[in-house]
């Protein structure tokens, strides 16, 4: 349908468009007095979607317990009830569980009833002599170990304060020995490090000395050969300079025609060059005549140079040529914009234009490179060494540096006997005072060992006693709470504990009962078993891709996407028709069952979704999921509605009118609309059946046919639809 709905659009512009043609290319007639009758008409309105249908009840079951298949019953598309077990798997390792999960409960539920029995007379007095013993030997124990710590304590202090005197003597014998002979270690590092310093002064002296005059006779040596190539280099360059300055005045020239030698070379594009500038022209001729003149200047300076490396004579000549390559650079750049300012021709192309530009830009950029090398010339000119002052300057530095060679000797063997008698008054002392130290330090480890065997001693006595009265206490607990027992038996405490045991015994036996699902696959709804993948003696393992795939064949749906202008129009019931892309020829009636207003955005656009099953009892054809559909759902239809063409009315205020002919008269009446399609409006009051209004055409004649206008063009909306259908003989009006 949505194919035919696009084919009578695009027929309808096709309409429109010849129709205005053949109106530009017209001429206008008298206007034309038509009549158009009311009549009674069907109209509904619609939306137009596509969807895909899917199947409401559809499931695939899989077995969450790995074991083996034992049972199948049921095979490829055969029919199933609900609760049906479809395939089963070995239960011998459940029922074993359930077995002892009973046994369990049986257990704890026996415990439970000895509970209830009561102790005897002689329990009772047998538990209260056991506490009464336990609490005499605690106390006994306690009073012993409080007299066993303080005796220790006192031998303990005695001792300590025997070795805190021991070390206080060592570590002073030891502070003393150790400043006396830091001092003399001071005094010794620092006549060593002096002596070291006055030798490795001494030895960078020497090798200073070395390195300067080596580098005295090779700068020396490299000032001389420098100054010789440098002047040659630049000597050398006169003439190349020259020749490069001449070669591109000459290149400039031959665009520009300053000299009489290229003024005719460039007759075919003269009057182009400078069309849009010619200051820009001017500057480059003066600027070209101001080079030629200093290249002159150059020339006679270079032929009076005899090549007899004077330095200032060098040095004009450079600046020489360093203007004349300034004045050039001027010159070069304004003929590229001369260039730039060209009009092209069919003999000066734009392709002429790009290839004269480059060549200057080239002759432009090598200016630039000469000017900067010409600097470094002047610079390097600048600095080259006189000679005869670098030779005497070298001589001086070489004998000051050996004159403080000499000093540095005398001074390291003062310094080399200073050490010697600082070391032999260092280790005669250290040696006395080494053997009082190690005397000190034998009476203080006496000490220490005497009290490391004493504080152990008591330690392992002091244990002992505590771990005695530890375990009397645990014994006098223990006689405690037996007493308590028997006295209160059973306590409260070990009846809840009893029956919590019952409680986790019924837990387990009913957990292991309800394991029972995984052992077996039921149906899940009453249909058909498309699809079983399991046989019997399978063996399921962890990546087993096995499955039991049930579904409803005839229960389909179709969802569709709605947007927020059309699901606000839709509802529950709401009645439509399927087209199947399968079944191109068959209509069949379905309904809305059901709507998600869930928003769903999808690239900026949000649509819901509303659900469709078929209500068509007489469509028996064969439904797959994915099957693609044309969708109609009918949102408002009436019946023997009154209606007319839209061009027979007329707007006013937002009122609507129309000129009714009543008794041969001509009346403008007012009336109330509705619905409206592209070229028809419903009429709700004011008109009758039969009634007759008046419709004003104008005529166009052109040369093969006349066309009348009967109506305006008509407005579209790109969702909804709106259908008319007569109730009488004959097609609407407009066609």
């Amino acid at each position: 349908m949505k194919k035919l709905f696009y084919i009578i659009l695009i027929i309808f512009i096709s309409y429109w468009t010849y129709y205005y043609f053949f109106k530009s290319s017209s001429s206008k007639t008298a206007p034309t007095l038509t009549y158009e009758t009311v009549s009674t008409w069907t109209i509904k309105e619609s939306i137009d979607v596509v969807g895909k249908s899917e199947l409401v009840d559809e499931q695939s079951l899989r077995f969450n317990q790995l074991w083996t298949v034992v049972k199948v019953n049921f095979k490829d598309w055969d029919k199933v009830k609900k609760w049906d077990i479809i395939a089963e798997l070995d239960k011998a390792n459940w029922e074993t569980s359930i077995k002892e999960a009973q046994l369990n409960l049986d257990n704890v539920n026996i415990a439970l009833k000895e509970l209830y029995k009561k102790a005897d007379e002689s329990k009772i007095l047998q538990a209260q002599n056991n506490v009464s013993i336990s609490q005499k030997s605690l106390e006994i124990s306690n009073s012993e170990l409080e007299n066993l710590k303080i005796t220790q304590s006192n031998s303990l202090n005695d001792l300590n304060k025997s070795i805190d005197i021991s070390k206080k003597e060592l570590e002073n014998l030891k502070t003393t020995q150790e400043n006396w002979l830091n001092d003399l270690l001071k005094n010794i590092e620092n006549s060593k490090k002096e002596l070291e310093n006055s030798k490795s002064s001494l030895n960078l002296s020497k090798s200073d000395l070395e390195v300067t005059k080596s580098k005295l006779d090779n700068d020396l040596s490299n000032s001389i050969s420098d100054k010789k190539n440098t002047i040659s280099q630049i000597e050398t360059s006169f003439l190349i300079e020259k020749t490069n300055i001449w070669k591109i005045i000459d290149e400039v020239d031959s665009i520009i025609w300053l000299t009489s030698k290229n003024s005719s070379l460039n007759d075919d594009y003269e009057s182009y060059l400078w069309a849009k500038n010619s200051w820009l022209k001017n500057q480059a001729l003066n600027s070209l005549w101001e080079t030629i003149s200093l290249y002159n200047n150059l020339s006679s300076q270079i032929s009076s140079y005899n090549n007899n490396s004077d330095i200032e004579s060098m040095k004009s000549i450079l600046k020489s040529i360093l203007s004349t390559y300034n004045s050039l650079e001027k010159a070069t750049d304004y003929t590229y914009q001369t260039i730039d300012n060209s009009f092209t021709s069919t003999t000066f192309t734009e392709s002429d234009i790009s290839s004269m530009k480059s060549i200057v830009y080239t002759y432009k950029t090598n200016v630039q490179s000469k000017i900067w090398t010409i600097n470094n010339y002047i610079n390097t000119l600048n600095t080259l060494t006189d000679i005869d002052l670098l030779t005497k300057t070298n001589s001086n530095n070489i004998l000051s540096q050996e004159d403080s060679l000499n000093s540095i000797n005398l001074a390291i063997t003062k310094k080399e006997n200073d050490l010697k008698s600082l070391v032999n008054s260092y280790e005669t002392t250290k040696k006395s005072y080494e053997l009082t130290y190690k005397n000190k330090e034998k009476e203080l480890q006496t000490l220490q060992d005497t009290y490391i065997t004493t504080k152990t001693k008591n330690e392992i006595e002091l244990n002992t006693k505590i771990q005695s009265i530890e375990n009397i206490k645990k014994t006098l607990e223990v006689n405690n709470q037996t007493l308590k027992e028997v006295l209160e038996w059973p306590t409260s405490e070990n009846v809840e504990k009893a029956k919590n045991n019952i409680t986790q015994a019924e837990i387990k036996l009913q957990n292991a009962k309800d394991s029972l699902e995984d052992y077996e696959l039921i149906s899940p709804f009453e249909w058909i078993v498309r699809k079983i993948d399991y046989k019997v003696w399978d063996k399921l393992l962890s990546d087993s891709d096995k499955y039991v795939y049930i579904e409803n064949p005839n229960l389909v749906q179709i969802p569709v996407s709605l947007d927020q202008v059309d699901i606000v129009k839709v509802s529950v019931w709401k009645k439509a028709t399927i087209i199947f892309d399968a079944y191109p020829t068959i209509k069949v009636e379905w309904i809305i069952n059901s709507i998600d207003y869930t928003p769903i955005e999808t690239s900026w656009v949000v649509t819901y979704t509303a659900y469709l099953i078929i209500t068509d009892k007489n469509f028996d054809k064969k439904i797959l999921s994915w099957m693609t559909a044309d969708i109609e759902i009918i949102i408002e239809q009436k019946e023997n509605i009154l209606i007319l063409p839209t061009t027979s009315i007329t707007t006013q205020d937002d009122k609507y009118y129309v000129n009714l002919n009543k008794n041969w008269k001509i009346i403008k009446t007012k009336i109330e609309v509705w619905l409206s399609s592209w070229w028809q409006i419903e009429i709700i009051s004011w008109l009758e059946v039969w009634d007759k209004v008046s419709v004003t055409s104008f005529s166009w004649t052109t040369s093969k046919s006349t066309w009348t206008s009967l109506f305006s063009l008509p407005s579209w909306n790109n969702r909804n639809r709106t259908s008319w259908s007569s109730n009488t003989s004959g097609p609407p009006w407009g066609f």
